[in-house]
């Protein structure tokens, strides 16, 4: 596909089979794809009015969390691969949320909020399984956390 109309790329599978990119649709605006390397074809993985790109692979290759973008605001959601199922993770709160790290479990993600009118921000830990959030404290200019061992 013509590149001028892609953005990324964004992620690679931890086996190295699968690059992950947001491609501009005319319509529908940025939607997330995938580009196999072993034999070349690409599969869209959403579709939507909302901008969809970006974003972070769970150390398990089996998750996509990502951006979804309006005029209006920025969420982060996970993407279930295997099933095309997707969870928005910080619905409930306005402003810009974007992606950070996961945990090496796989099981949170570090999302760097800014407030509606970006006078202020915050990183959280939010668990993917059902959006339950926690503040995180972080060392001075720090915009992502360091995990700690599982």
């Amino acid at each position: 596909a013509p590149m001028g109309s892609t953005l990324g790329p964004t992620a690679w599978s931890p086996d190295g089979r699968w690059l992950y990119f947001a491609r501009r649709n005319s319509g529908t605006g940025l939607d997330l794809y995938r580009f196999d390397l072993s034999d070349g074809s690409e599969e869209q993985l959403s579709q939507g009015s909302e901008g969809e790109y970006g974003g972070l692979l769970s150390p398990d290759g089996q998750h996509l969390a990502h951006y979804l973008e309006t005029e209006q605001r920025c969420d982060v959601a996970v993407l279930e691969l295997a099933t095309g199922e997707r969870r928005i993770l910080t619905a409930d709160e306005p402003g810009w949320h974007y992606v950070t790290s996961w945990s090496p479990d796989g099981r949170l993600v570090a999302v760097h909020h800014f407030a509606p009118d970006f006078e202020s921000s915050t990183c959280r830990a939010v668990r993917v399984a059902d959006g339950w959030m926690v503040p995180l404290a972080l060392p001075e200019g720090a915009r992502e956390p360091t995990w700690g061992r599982q």
